[in-house]
């Protein structure tokens, strides 16, 4: 900003009495009138280092516009600069202005010329009323930005404070839909954290702080570049879901089971625990990234039901974890192949035999036939809580014949088994030929 010229003004001010009387000796008539003075300024852009004003057109005016800017009221440090001629110019822009600050324009008209040599204007220039203006706060990279929390609706988030803002605006693009401000949900901030709520499940946002500044009449917000902003803030996951064993392989020393479940967009990781079916005590737990995790302890034993349960877990800025809801439990254990005994019985008779596996409620059998050791069909024979069973069925040679026991468990007030897939982590099977020799498979 300049000085005021003030010692300039008075000598144009002494000099512009003496012509006036000079003026009136020689002529005598009266002064000049002075010209219009401007209304109706106002702001109508900004930006961090600039801002753009427009006033109503001065209708009569046979001279000059003007305009200066300066941070205080009283004007008296300023830069002044003459802007058009006649009515011919009603906007002007500021430039080399610093963000989130406060200034005052004026507008004025003057008759006379413009001495550039001094930078004042000149004494006769009839200024509009003061009028205060704001240039926009620098914005919040995205750097700057931290996650304090989240719901499965909500994001928290703070960052630094800027110089200059008043009030800030935080935004949450969902990307699937780009970034326009139409796809983003905001909340006005007076501080410097926000909880932007409204949102979408299993969501991850991009989140952006625009800081505001006031002024009399408006409020301007940051005009932010495209990339500034967090990624993938996510909300919290929600329940997880499709939790299953694929694998049980068991012995009596340690156990090796294998789990998967539904992916949960919005999780950067997940946490398992696993129990004994009617136990309150975390056998083994632990964290991973993916959507399957291999379980290796000793703890996980042949003919013993288990459950498992799985979360989703975000992480805070400072690593902190802020986890989603448990999945329901999901049951399993596994019989060895050799657990299962089946053995002719007569011409129409199989019979089974398994040995306890414990937490079953019960056992579910399947026969299965077939000509060769492929593309087994199994039927449900029947279900028991003994530890035996005979199959009635004509038996034929050339045939093979497959048992499946399945344990049965209690889930709440109901009772659960699993299915005959070849695949299944509840079964085991055994496979009889017609001539009466068995084998036994995991």
């Amino acid at each position: 900003m300049k000085k005021l010229c003030k010692e300039t003004r008075a000598f144009q001010l002494v000099m512009a009495l003496l012509l006036t009387a000079g003026l009136i000796f020689a002529f005598g008539t009266t002064a000049k009138a002075a010209t219009p003075k401007p209304a109706g300024v106002k702001q109508i852009e900004d930006d961090c280092d600039s801002v753009k004003v427009s006033w109503d057109t001065v209708f009569g005016l046979n001279g000059y516009v003007c305009a200066r800017i300066s941070p205080n009221p009283q004007m008296d440090v300023c830069q002044e600069e003459r802007v058009g001629y006649k009515n011919e110019t009603t906007e002007h822009a500021f430039y080399g202005l610093n963000s989130g600050k406060t200034y005052y324009v004026q507008i004025g008209t003057h008759a006379s010329g413009w001495d550039y040599t001094n930078g004042c204007a000149p004494a006769d220039v009839v200024w509009s009323d003061a009028v205060e203006v704001v240039t926009r706060p620098n914005s919040v990279e995205g750097k700057n930005i931290t996650v304090e929390g989240a719901t499965e609706t909500s994001i928290t988030v703070s960052w630094k404070a800027v110089e200059g803002a008043t009030s800030y605006r935080a935004l949450a693009y969902n990307k699937r839909g780009g970034e326009d401000e139409s796809n983003a949900v905001s909340v006005i901030s007076n501080g410097t954290s926000a909880e932007i709520t409204g949102l979408q499940k299993n969501v991850k946002y991009m989140v952006k702080v625009l800081p505001q500044k006031t002024n009399s009449s408006n409020t301007y917000t940051t005009k932010e570049p495209y990339d500034y902003g967090l990624e993938d803030v996510p909300t919290l996951p929600t329940k997880i879901t499709g939790v299953n064993c694929e694998r049980f392989d068991m012995s009596v020393k340690k156990g090796v089971a294998r789990f998967a479940w539904d992916e949960n967009p919005a999780a950067v990781g997940y946490q398992y625990e696993i129990y004994k079916y009617n136990g309150n005590k975390v056998l083994t737990k632990g964290y991973v990234n993916g959507l399957y995790q291999t379980v290796t302890n000793s703890k996980l034993k042949t003919r013993q039901v288990y459950k498992i349960r799985v979360r989703g877990y975000i992480n805070k800025s400072n690593g902190e974890k802020v986890y989603g809801a448990w999945s329901d439990y999901e049951y399993f254990c596994r019989m060895a192949g050799s657990d299962v005994s089946l053995k002719k019985s007569g011409s129409n008779k199989l019979k089974t035999s398994w040995k306890k596996v414990t937490g079953a409620t019960g056992y579910t059998i399947y026969l299965g036939t077939s000509s060769g050791t492929a593309n087994v069909k199994y039927k449900k024979v029947g279900t028991t809580k003994k530890n035996s069973y005979t199959i009635k069925t004509k038996i034929k040679k050339g045939k093979y014949y497959y048992v499946r026991v399945i344990p049965n468990y209690k889930k709440g007030k109901k009772t659960y088994s699993g299915t005959v897939n070849e695949k299944d982590s509840y079964s085991a099977y055994a496979r009889c030929g017609s001539n009466g020799k068995c084998y036994y498979y995991n």
